[in-house]
């Protein structure tokens, strides 16, 4: 059975933001891809598992730009 684990993160002078990330052995990942893969669109971060070992992340890729190199 997959496992949720709740983290506070805090962000600059905002308030805490909860988010969820979800823990899944490879053999659940390989059975329900696409449900991971709709609920890691969705923004979820989903571990997967390997040998009680943290082994993958799936995460939501974001649309903004990463910094560009400053030259000088």
């Amino acid at each position: 059975m997959a496992s949720r684990n709740r983290f506070r993160i805090d962000v600059g002078l905002h308030e805490a933001q909860l988010f969820t990330m979800l823990t899944v052995t490879e053999q659940q990942a390989k059975a329900q891809w696409s449900k991971f893969l709709v609920r890691a669109r969705d923004g979820e971060e989903i571990i997967i598992m390997r040998d009680g070992k943290p082994y993958a992340k799936m995460v939501p890729l974001t649309t903004e730009q990463p910094p560009q190199p400053r030259s000088g």
